[in-house]
This record gives C-alpha cells, structure tokens and sequence, in this order.
C-alpha cells in the first residue's frame, strides 16, 4: 500500500547498489556507526580508501564535500566513482552537497546508517 507521503520519503532516503569504487567518503566522521560502515566496505575491497571528514565540531556537509574533493586532489587519488557513506536521514542532502562540488562526471554511490 502506498501513502501519500511516500515520495517524500524516497527522495530524502537514498542508498544505492554498492559496487567497487576508487574511495569511500564519510561526512561527519565523528559518528562510530559510519566508519563501522565504511571500515566494512573497505574490508569487502570495494575501495582502496577511507577518507573521513567532518569531526568533534559541527561542520557543514557542503565544506566536508570541498575539503574531501581538496584532500583527493592533492594526494592525486582518482575519484571517478565514489561511496559515500552516511546517515540515512542525511542521504539526499550529502549527496546533493557532494555533487554540487564534485566534478559532473563522478559516480556516486551511497550507502547509509540508520540514524
């Protein structure tokens, strides 16, 4: 049965197939569940990298998504596909901000925690 709120719901929930992918990102790292998530992806070789951002102090989705796409360049790990690991109530808005600064071309997989 579906209820009118529904697409509501799959818009704010994202989560995707995961697949192999050139790193794995985690946006407000500060939470144990995430790099659980991410430390198991890692493990399954579905990336070569975990790259955590976000910390002890609020931190803005949008400037984790700068800083992360930084940090790649400089240390010139390729970023063509990509699993990005969050909250699950935070899914469409991580995604959203990891798109807006990441170049068109990445390929965004999401895997989420409930919250």
């Amino acid at each position: 049965m579906t209820y009118p709120f529904d697409c509501i719901t799959d818009f704010i929930f994202v989560e995707t197939d995961i697949s192999p992918a050139d790193v794995i990102l985690v946006p407000g790292a500060d939470h144990p569940q995430l790099i659980e998530k991410a430390v198991t992806l890692y493990k399954q070789s579905l990336a070569p990298y975990i790259l955590p951002s976000g910390g002890y102090k609020p931190q803005h989705t949008l400037e984790n998504a700068r800083f992360s796409l930084e940090v790649l360049k400089q240390k010139d790990i390729a970023f063509n596909k990509v699993i990005l690991v969050c909250k699950a109530g935070n899914s469409r808005r991580a995604l959203l901000c990891y798109q807006s600064e990441f170049p068109k071309e990445v390929e965004f997989l999401t895997g989420s925690i409930s919250d």
